[in-house]
């Protein structure tokens, strides 16, 4: 199966180890990257080990799961018809899950349907994440 990593999830996985690093040290920020790509290589043989996160709508052919990397959660999105997984957020689980939501909205909204082969076209997308929780009641601009 194939894994996409999400250039935001690139950019958390950096911002997790250089906060350890600096807190922690060295041992500690490269023990939690390991555990995270640890965590990220497994969902290649065991793509359906995450928890279904019913209330976040990705697209047609796609469903959003998560894995926990304690403290961090990692957010993908799956799809059994194209082979792929796309890790869309790495977040520390002690944000409120309005937080969380927000942002996996605005990833997915900026990338999802061009990006990583998602179907439907941005406004479909919108829509979809307008009718679920985790847009709240704000407005997503149509592209």
């Amino acid at each position: 199966m194939e894994i996409v990593v999400s250039t935001e999830a690139q950019q958390h996985i950096l911002q997790i180890s250089e906060y350890l690093q600096e807190i922690y040290g060295e041992i500690v920020a490269n023990k939690a990257y390991e555990e995270i790509m640890e965590r990220i290589q497994l969902l290649a043989m065991f793509p359906q080990m995450g928890v279904l996160q019913e209330d976040i709508k990705v697209g047609n052919d796609f469903e959003m799961r998560s894995v926990v990397s304690k403290p961090n959660v990692v957010y993908y999105a799956l799809s059994q018809s194209k082979q792929k997984i796309v890790i869309i957020a790495i977040l520390d689980s002690r944000q409120s899950p309005e937080t969380i939501r927000k942002i996996i909205s605005t990833i997915l909204i900026s990338n999802f349907h061009e990006d990583w082969g998602g179907n439907g076209s941005p406004d479909e997308i919108a829509e979809e994440l307008r009718k679920t929780r985790c847009s709240g009641n704000r407005e997503i601009e149509a592209w």
